[in-house]
């Protein structure tokens, strides 16, 4: 080789090597050992322990989604966008073995929902409370244990095994119900036969007895030499074995009367209709008494009002309206024969006979109020039945 030569290779060594350094993403990169002198390769902060060759442990970036395998041989790097960032760049080739004798790096987020390559998990692949085959010659399926909540509390149910083959049939078809009851005990439920499994619905479907929940039911059918696991069908229900509460608690309230309006009538009083403004009802309500007071309340007979609704008399026993004696500070009416008012309703009130010499007049209309109860600060609660 000529000198002329060797110094156009030397050239292009030269600038491979520039090429390399300084037109690549990464500023430098070195080979390490994953995972600290304690073994531990995952730290706290979900980064990498990684051993340098000179002992020092670093903390590096999973960029190449490898294994967390102790002592794993990798190559890491720090980028030029991000030099001060260690990143695993790949696994090393060590003597004759592969990169992690073939092992596969974590990859679940390519099974995430909106990942790559979603996994169509379905009811049978969650491990607790499915039903799957134990022995198809003999009909035998085994209910995989676990915890859930019934109706009365919290149940451990451990894996049973359930023995179908008295339901085989040789006619038709029917659907055998697997339950668990309320006490965590599975047992079995015969449906009805029908024709065919073409021809089935969910009608068909035995519906499980009281307290008890239908967790899967199984296809037994003419024709059926063993039993498989398609004949089988687990349900996905939306809550496990939702709690039904028998009561429930309300605040106690008693029935009170509170006033909504006041009639003032000054000075001396005689008969006469519409003898104050009227009130309009703007919500529904239920009236309750009236009280009636006069500053002066008469030397002799006595006064009585009359309330109107929408210009007819509240009391249609007459004996129950408002009445003033002039020996009394005040008095209250009888429960009214009309109670109920709605918005729009208008009432009215007339003053029907007077005491001698009475005036001043005072009329207090109220209505009935639930109040709830309290003792001290706390308020009374009542356990009251859902039935």
């Amino acid at each position: 080789m000529t000198t002329a030569k060797r110094k156009v290779q030397g050239i292009k060594k030269l600038l491979r090597r520039d090429i390399e350094r300084f037109g690549g993403e990464w500023l430098t990169w070195q080979p390490v050992f994953l995972g600290d002198y304690t073994e531990t390769v995952i730290s706290p902060t979900g980064l990498y322990y990684a051993r340098q060759y000179n002992g020092k442990v670093i903390e590096v970036f999973n960029a190449a989604n490898v294994q967390a395998k102790y002592d794993l041989h990798v190559i890491v790097g720090k980028k030029k966008t991000q030099p001060k960032r260690w990143q695993i760049i790949e696994e090393r080739d060590v003597y004759l073995e592969p990169p992690t004798a073939g092992g596969v790096g974590f990859h679940a987020h390519q099974h995430m929902y909106e990942g790559a390559d979603r996994v169509p998990i379905r009811r049978k692949q969650i491990i607790e409370f499915t039903v799957q085959v134990s022995n198809a010659a003999d009909f035998i399926v085994a209910v995989n244990g676990g915890v859930t909540q019934t109706t009365t509390g919290i149940r451990k149910v451990p894996t049973t095994f359930l023995d179908l083959s008295p339901y085989v049939v040789t006619s038709g078809a029917k659907y055998i119900g697997i339950e668990l009851n309320d006490s965590g005990a599975l047992s079995l439920h015969e449906g009805t036969g029908f024709a065919s499994l073409l021809t089935a619905t969910d009608s068909d479907v035995p519906v499980p007895d009281a307290d008890n929940h239908l967790i899967a039911f199984v296809a037994m059918y003419e024709t059926q030499e063993t039993l498989q696991d398609k004949d089988i069908y687990v349900l996905m229900p939306l809550a496990m074995f939702p709690t039904i509460p028998e009561t429930h608690w309300e605040p106690v309230t008693v029935s009170a009367e509170k006033e909504f309006h006041r009639w003032n009538i000054p000075g001396a009083l005689a008969t006469t209709t519409d003898a104050a403004e009227s009130v309009l009802i703007i919500r529904s309500m239920k009236l309750r008494l009236a009280y009636i007071h006069c500053k002066n309340n008469g030397s002799a007979s006595s006064t009585i009002i009359d309330i109107n609704l929408n210009g007819s008399t509240i009391f249609t026993t007459t004996a129950n309206r408002p009445e003033l004696g002039n020996a009394e500070t005040y008095n209250v009416s009888g429960t009214p024969d009309i109670i109920d008012l709605v918005p729009g309703d208008v009432l009215t009130m007339d003053i029907d006979q007077i005491a001698t010499g009475a005036s001043d007049l005072t009329i207090l209309l109220t209505e009935t109020i639930h109040d709830l109860v309290y003792v001290g600060d706390d308020l009374v609660m009542l356990e009251v039945s859902n039935d």
